[in-house]
Formats: C-alpha cells, sequence, structure tokens
C-alpha cells in the first residue's frame, strides 16, 4: 500500500504525489524540505511481512542491482541517481523527478496510433540512450523496454525511466538467470524460446539456450514503435507480417490501422523483430540511422541502403530526393518513380491511391 501524501521520508523528502503503484513497491515525487518547490523522484521496495525468505533476498537483490546500475550511469536520456536509504524495514533510493508522460499514458489518452513523425524523433532519443548503455564496460542490457518505460518531457525529450530488472551482459554465460520482463516486448532468447542458430526451441529441436544481449532491447524497442503506430500490443514472440503496420492489423484483416505510415517504416520494424538475433540490426546506433533516414525531411548527400528482411535481395534505397520502397518502387517524396533506383520500379496499383492514379501523384501510403 502506498504511503500518505505529506508523509516525510528520510527526513528530508515530503511525499506528494503517487507516480506509479506495483505488487513490490511504489514511486512517490517528492518535495525536498530544505529546497520547496524542488522535486525529485523516490521508489520504494515494499517487502510484504508474508514474502518467503528466497523471495525477500532475490527482491532485495534486485532493487540493488537496479542502484549498481544507475549510480554509474550519466546520460542526457537517463534520470540521474542521487542517494538510497532504509527505513521503516523498506527500502528506497531518490533518483531525478521526470515530468511529463508515459507512452503507454499517451496511446491511452490518445485513443489511436501516434503520430508517426513523432514516434521517428522519440525512437531515436531512446537509440541514442540504448548505444549510451550498450556501450559500457560490460554492456547494460535494459530488458524492459516498452511504452510504460519511456517518458515524454514536456519539451519532447525521452528519458527511460525503470532499470528494475536490466543486468550487465556476461560474456561467459549462455542463458539468462531469470526469464523477465513484459511478455508482447521481450525478445524470443529473452524468453529461452530461440537456440543458439536463431530458430525456435521445441521438443524436436532443443538445441542450446542463448542470453540477452544488446540485440535483445533492439528487438524491444521494434515492438515498441509497432504499439505506437498501431495501438496494437505485438504477439509475443512473433515478427509482424508485411503490411500490418501500414494498413491492416493482423487480427483485424479488414481494419486499416495507420495508413500514414511509409514503407521504410515498416521495415525497420520488421527488421528489429526478426526472431534471429543476428538479423536484426546490430547496434541501438545502426537503428537510429534507419530511422534517420525515414524522416520526411531527410536528405542524404548520397544514397543509402537499409537492409530489407521481406526478401534476400530486398533493400530500401533512401536518395537524395526520397524514400524508395523496395517492393514497387514508391518514392515518398517524388512526384516519379527514380528510375534504376530499384531492380522493379513499376507502380503497384495499391500503391497510388485513387486521386493519385488519375493525377499521376505519389502520396506517403502503403504499396501492399
Amino acid at each position: 500500500m502506498a504511503l500518505p501524501i505529506g508523509e516525510i521520508l528520510d527526513r528530508k523528502f515530503k511525499i506528494v504525489q503517487v507516480i506509479g503503484e506495483g505488487g513490490m513497491g511504489t514511486v512517490y515525487k517528492v518535495e525536498l524540505l530544505d529546497r520547496p518547490g524542488n522535486y525529485c523522484a523516490v521508489k520504494e521496495l515494499l517487502i510484504n511481512p508474508t514474502t518467503s525468505p528466497e523471495e525477500r533476498k532475490t527482491a532485495i537483490e534486485r532493487f540493488n542491482k537496479e542502484i549498481d546500475l544507475l549510480f554509474g550511469l550519466k546520460h542526457p536520456r537517463i534520470p540521474s541517481f542521487m542517494l538510497s536509504f532504509q527505513e521503516r524495514g523498506n527500502y528506497y533510493f531518490v533518483m531525478e523527478f521526470v515530468p511529463g508522460k508515459s507512452l503507454d499514458k499517451m496511446l491511452e489518452e490518445h485513443k489511436g496510433p501516434l503520430n508517426e513523425e513523432s514516434v521517428i524523433k522519440w525512437m531515436m532519443q531512446v537509440c541514442e540512450a540504448l548505444a549510451y548503455i550498450h556501450s559500457r564496460n560490460p554492456p547494460i542490457i535494459l530488458r524492459d523496454l516498452k511504452p510504460g518505460n519511456v517518458m515524454i518531457t514536456p519539451a519532447g525529450d525521452v528519458q527511460l525511466i525503470d532499470f528494475g530488472i536490466a543486468r550487465r551482459f556476461d560474456p561467459n554465460k549462455r542463458t539468462n538467470t531469470e526469464n523477465l520482463g513484459t511478455i508482447s516486448y521481450a525478445s524470443p532468447e529473452h524468453l529461452g524460446s530461440i537456440t543458439d542458430r536463431g530458430q525456435r526451441r521445441s521438443a524436436q529441436n532443443p538445441g542450446k539456450l542463448v542470453q540477452t544481449d544488446a540485440r535483445s532491447d533492439i528487438y524491444s524497442l521494434g515492438a515498441t514503435m509497432y504499439h505506437l503506430l498501431t495501438n496494437y500490443e505485438p504477439d509475443p514472440i512473433q515478427t509482424p507480417p508485411t503490411g500490418s503496420v501500414l494498413a491492416k492489423n493482423p487480427r483485424l484483416l479488414t481494419v486499416r490501422v495507420n495508413n500514414t505510415v511509409i514503407c521504410p517504416i515498416e521495415q525497420v520494424i520488421i527488421k528489429a523483430m526478426q526472431q534471429d538475433p543476428a538479423k536484426r540490426f546490430q547496434s541501438a546506433d545502426a537503428m537510429r540511422t534507419a530511422l534517420q533516414q525515414c524522416l520526411p525531411n531527410y536528405a542524404p548527400p548520397a544514397t543509402v541502403q537499409i537492409p530489407a528482411v521481406s526478401s534476400p535481395n530486398a533493400t530500401i534505397l533512401v536518395q537524395p530526393n526520397g524514400l524508395i520502397c523496395p517492393k514497387c518502387g514508391f518514392s515518398g517524396s517524388s512526384n516519379s518513380a527514380s528510375t534504376g533506383s530499384v531492380s522493379n520500379n513499376s507502380v503497384t496499383a495499391d500503391c497510388l491511391t485513387a486521386d493519385s492514379r488519375e493525377t499521376g501523384s505519389w502520396k506517403r501510403s502503403p504499396c501492399w
């Protein structure tokens, strides 16, 4: 149960708001008693009296691990750790307060897919934070990236707010000690459902388990983008089929979900959510580059190729005059197909709306 508003913690902090509440504790917005008008966030680990000694030990170890991870992180996309303390048998740590809303709250309020360009820019910022934690020695794997753990400040800046199950990568381990996380956003290797050869595990194909690494966070980022752009949680351990983000949801095949999303964005999501880690973006920086090239006003100095996964030889081409779809040559910013840019640049009927077929103009619409 959350502590009452006005409660004083550690003789320094006055609780002014309950930010979030879960099974193992609560996050509070607190005011500094010696600096009125200045706020921090306090995370509480609440140990239930009925908790077994083993569960208590595990919870405390995980809480202290989060403190240890946060203590060494200094990045503009990650709230700063301040201090920790114990009081009344409970454990607390204090960190920078982040104003704004989480992406799951924004989805709930918007009641539909979020704006594509905004999502791209937010996810580019998430990539910056991931690139930073993945570059630590040893790398830190977030393991629970999802809309609820991404805050957007009033200025439009991203903050990653929950490192509760993050861990340091250990190259000497072959598997995770614990399979924690949120199933819709968790990678196959996170859930122990893929072998070291990138194949589905089964009774007939048990294979060897693999541990999560930086590419596991890439999968979760792709799953997060899928949710933000469709307003549907992704199916667990499934790579979205082509067309599911752009126009049709796999559960409701006749319903158009988001016809403003361009082809390359869907390909970025599909690549990020590949079952085999080797087929995903191999770093957060690589995914950030791909996202940047999908921005409407992006004009690269030269042709850039982003590998696509819909066919072995397909590529999404980004040229100075716009984005080219690998299937039909659809360009998101040009008034004519760019000859020679793809092996098949003929325009399919589905790539143009009825109006655009009459006028010959291009529109940002799906080609499947």
